[in-house]
């Protein structure tokens, strides 16, 4: 899979339950029942920033709000809709970002919406659709970390991770079918579109297009076999920049969270082999993914997670090899109270051969519930980069250290919890 603005494996189930009356507030609460939900969640809060970079590179071009420490508040809010019934699932996300800071007053703010659809078309055949549009002011620059105007868990309020001030719109979308044409077969294919515009410096604009096919095969209900192929188009705004084509071929034994080894403990794991062809090349790579998860206790949970990965991202002509270890573990310290910590690693070059580049973060996040609705939360977080010196065409520091202490209030209100099936009578 190509990612444009960042890599990061989901958190496995484990690393994300939190039981009892306050798990709406902490996130774990429980939906497999509902046919239909509307939830609100709404965060306050003031934030420092300490910011370290090589002295000689307080170019004015870079923005004052990432290069200058300080003070900041700000508020970011978001409506979370689902619907499930016997056909399909529906679900829709909306939200936005809204952060002022010291060093330059006036407001910075981000928006984010994305839909998703699985319909059964045919007791055998499925549809699974997908499309988002995500609006920011800053460009980040976190090859491990999950992509969006606010980064995920422990989950940083603002603009934790930003590097560039570059205003930038990205939009994409997939649609695809699975047709199970037996009980333990199933074959299917999709196709998917990514486009990330910078508004004001539209050279380095880029898209992906492409599709895959493949076909998957259960031997048991927890171990399977998988053939897939996957070609994708990637083209660079930039004139010096080459078209690259990538393709890849999976094959091999699935794994999933069904997949549980030892009491409590599961395990997930792919892998890929992909070509990058361009300027008349051939380049291979192995990929994969591989994640270990452990609930601890009734309420507590660990993992970490391995993830080798081929890139195409703003501002780089070449394509980022990454590889990064991320490592977690969150859970209630008492009822009221849960503690979360990550931590990453990212190590890669830019370009078969080319220069090597590394990014650090850690975060430790204390929430508590003050209502079953309202909780009060204190957060640490730590971000460090370093890149080649002329590696990218944006006003892109070579090494950023960020320490960013926050504070803050969060509200969840469930509008809608209506947990009786469609078609159940009232």
């Amino acid at each position: 899979m190509i990612a444009v603005l960042a890599l990061g494996a989901a958190r496995p189930a484990f690393a994300q339950r939190a039981n009892g009356p306050y798990a709406g507030l902490f996130g774990g609460q429980d939906t497999a029942e509902q046919s239909q939900g509307l939830t609100l969640n709404l965060s306050m809060f003031g934030a420092y920033d300490k910011n370290s970079f090589p002295p000689g590179e307080a170019s004015d071009l870079i923005d004052p709000r990432l290069k200058e420490s300080g003070a900041s508040a700000g508020v970011t809010g978001s409506l979370h809709y689902d619907r499930r019934g016997d056909r399909g699932m529906f679900m829709w996300t909306g939200g936005g970002t809204g952060q002022e800071y010291a060093a330059s007053p006036g407001a910075v703010v981000a928006y984010n919406t994305g839909s998703s659809l699985q319909l059964k078309m045919r007791p055998t055949l499925v549809l699974d659709a997908h499309a988002g549009a995500a609006y920011s002011p800053f460009f980040q620059f976190s090859p491990f970390q999950a992509g969006g105007p606010v980064s995920a868990g422990p989950p940083l309020s603002g603009f934790g991770f930003a590097a560039v001030g570059e205003r930038n719109v990205i939009t994409d979308g997939s649609i695809g079918l699975t047709s199970n044409f037996t009980a333990r077969s199933s074959a299917y294919a999709s196709v998917d579109r990514y486009d990330a515009h910078l508004l004001d410096n539209p050279d380095n604009n880029l898209s992906t297009w492409g599709g895959r096919a493949g076909v998957r095969h259960h031997l048991t209900r927890a171990l399977g076999l998988h053939l897939e192929y996957g070609q994708q188009q990637v083209n660079n705004a930039a004139t010096t920049a080459p078209r690259y084509a990538y393709s890849t071929i999976d094959a091999g034994v699935d794994y999933g969270d069904s997949l549980t080894f030892a009491r409590r403990t599961s395990l997930t794991f792919s892998t890929s082999t992909a070509a990058v062809r361009y300027n008349s090349q051939t380049n291979y790579r192995l990929n994969g993914a591989a994640t270990l998860a452990r609930g601890l206790g009734r309420s507590w949970s660990a993992y970490a997670s391995y993830n080798r990965d081929t890139q195409f991202m703003i501002g780089f002509l070449q394509p980022l090899l990454t590889d990064s270890v991320t490592t977690g573990v969150s859970g209630l310290m008492a009822l009221r109270t849960k503690w979360s910590a990550a931590g990453g690693y990212t190590h890669g070059s830019i370009g078969f051969g080319g220069s090597d580049f590394t990014v650090y973060s850690a975060s430790s996040r204390l929430e508590l519930a003050l209502t079953r609705s309202l909780g009060l939360y204190g957060q640490y977080s730590y971000y460090r980069y370093q890149v080649p010196a002329g590696s990218s065409d944006l006003d892109i520091l070579t090494r950023l250290s960020r320490q960013t202490g926050t504070v803050g209030l969060t509200l969840w209100v469930p509008i809608i919890n209506d947990l009786r099936r469609p078609n159940e009578s009232k």
